[in-house]
Parts: structure tokens; sequence; C-alpha cells
């Protein structure tokens, strides 16, 4: 019997010394470190102060995102598996991602417009001219800060980790317009425009647009020989829909109060611009009238029902 003790008792301690030894694993994800890199080549002078990265596994599973300060890339955790990627600066405000849960529909897009006063009116006459105006039905968007977008396929996530390199480049277009031979603007209380048919955002897995107009609201500046008016905006470019119009909506006050509606096609100029990202335009002639004697003055009030429309067709 106590052989058979003896026995007993050195079975139940070999069992309980390699339950105590075996390695039990219950996490089958195997989590590993990858460094994320971005190379610059392709946008030498860019500096973002974040950027987002999308990971989209190839089976399916929920996308990730990870966010990363400055601009030079950092390591993450990250499940082992085939993936592809996409990259953007974060440090913007009037841009939004839409339709997140596949790479195919990922869609990076201007948010809507909301209009806020500025020294020169801007945001009173374009909340009026907004409700008056308008080109095909297209919403008012906001224009996009500069962004920077890369994308990687198939890259793998293996045991060991690894290194991803995305290689970011400029994805919207700067649009730069010039009007000269004004006339009459030191009669002018208050000046801003808006361009038509441009992009309201692009595809993330391709840059391409997604062939949704949308207008573009944008301040004017006006030369110091008050000979001429400038306007820079940023824009994702040509929405590339069909027979897609564009056109620049300049709307002015005078200080007799009445108001002037200009209107420009454009349409050869975008769709015929030499560089791809930065689209010229420049017209000759903005026939502004003198006030009306006695035409109440001093009075910057417009009203929906009140602009005077004039189609512009003298280009340079």
């Amino acid at each position: 019997m106590r052989g058979l003790g003896s026995l007993l008792v050195a079975l139940m301690l070999g069992m309980f010394v390699s339950c105590t030894h075996k390695e039990l694993c219950y996490d089958h994800s195997h989590v590993v470190n990858i460094d994320v890199r971005f190379d610059w080549c392709n946008a030498p002078d860019a500096s973002p102060a974040s950027m987002s990265l999308y990971l989209f596994a190839e089976d399916g599973t929920r996308p990730q995102r990870y966010e990363l300060k400055g601009h030079e890339g950092g390591t993450i955790r990250v499940s082992q598996g085939i993936y592809h990627a996409v990259c953007l600066n974060s440090d913007t405000r009037n841009i939004e991602c839409r339709d997140k849960e596949h790479m195919s529909t990922f869609l990076v897009a201007s948010r809507d417009e909301t209009v806020t006063g500025s020294s020169m009116g801007m945001g009173m006459l374009l909340s009026t001219a907004m409700q008056n105006m308008g080109r095909g039905g297209e919403r008012y968007a906001r224009q996009p800060e500069m962004l920077w977008m890369g994308r990687s396929f198939d890259f793998v996530v293996g045991e060991d980790g690894g290194v991803v390199t995305l290689t970011p480049e400029q994805a919207v277009v700067r649009i730069t317009i010039s009007i000269y031979n004004v006339e009459n603007m030191d009669n002018v209380t208050a000046v801003a425009g808006t361009l038509s048919g441009l992009s309201e955002g692009i595809l993330a897995s391709t840059g391409e647009p997604n062939g949704v107009g949308v207008t573009h609201p944008f301040e004017v500046t006006v030369s110091e020989d008050k000979n001429s008016l400038h306007a820079s905006l940023l824009s994702f470019g040509d929405c590339l829909s069909g027979d897609q119009k564009h056109y620049i909506d300049l709307y002015t006050v005078l200080g007799d109060g009445s108001q002037w509606h200009y209107s420009f096609d454009v349409t050869e100029d975008v769709h015929e611009a030499v560089d791809e990202l930065h689209i010229y335009i420049e017209l000759d002639g903005l026939p502004v009238p003198e006030p009306s004697p006695g035409g109440g003055g001093g009075g910057f009030r417009p009203t929906i029902d009140e602009w005077t429309n004039v189609e512009q067709e003298i280009k340079m």
C-alpha cells in the first residue's frame, strides 16, 4: 500500500509539473510590430503635422486606422496577414473620409460649406448668392486643404513584422484665377466668387474623382491699382462627369447698394489645363457700373431677388 501511495503521489506531481510548464495560447491573431515609413520623394516640400494610416485586411476583417504624429512614420501593432493601405495627412478640417468599410469605396471628400463672415462681408454676400444662384443642383462645399495621399497593395505582415513604405503625393488641384481690366472697382464695397463643376472628392484606392460635382466659394483679392481681381483655391479638380460645365460666378455689391452677378464659362480652361495640379484661368473685362446718382448709398445689404445678372464671354 505504501508503494502504491507513493506511485500515486508521483503521478500527481508529474501531472502538476507538466501543466505548469505547458504554454497555453488563446490569441491566434499573432500581433506583431511593423515600421511605417513615408517616402516624400514625390512631395519634397510637404511637412504635415500628422498622418492617418488605414489598413484593409485581405480577409475582409474590419479596417483599422492608425494616427501617427509628424510625417516621418512610426511603429504600429498589426495582426499577421495580407493588407492594402492608404495614408493621408490628417491635419485638415474641411475634409472628411466616407465609406471606409472597403478600400474600393473609401472616399475622401469636401465637407458642406458653412458660410461665415469676413472683413469684406464675404459670408453675408455668399449666403445670399448661394440661396439665389446654384449650378445644376450642386451642393456648396468647402475647399479642401492641402492634401497628400499614398497607397500600398498586397503587402505581407509576417511573424517578424516588417516595414511598409508609402509614397504620398499631392492629391488636390490648385486653381488660380485672374480677371484683368476691371472697371470702377473704387465703387465696389464687397466681392466674392464661386466655381462650379469641381469634384466632390477622390477615391482613396485610385486617386480618381468620384464623378459628383460641387461648387466651391472663394475669396477675391483686389490689386493695388484696383484694375484686376485675383483668387486662389484648392479643389479635387474636375469631377469628370459627362459634359459637366464650369462657371465662375462673381458677386459684387456697389456703394449704392446695387448687386451685380457676373458669370464666366471657364469649361475650356479647366478641361484643357496643361498642368494637372495647377489650373490657371485668366479673364479679360469686368464692366462694373458706376453707382447710380442718389442711389441710397453706403449700404451692404444684399437680398435674394435683387441681383443684376451679366453673362461674360470675353477671355484673354
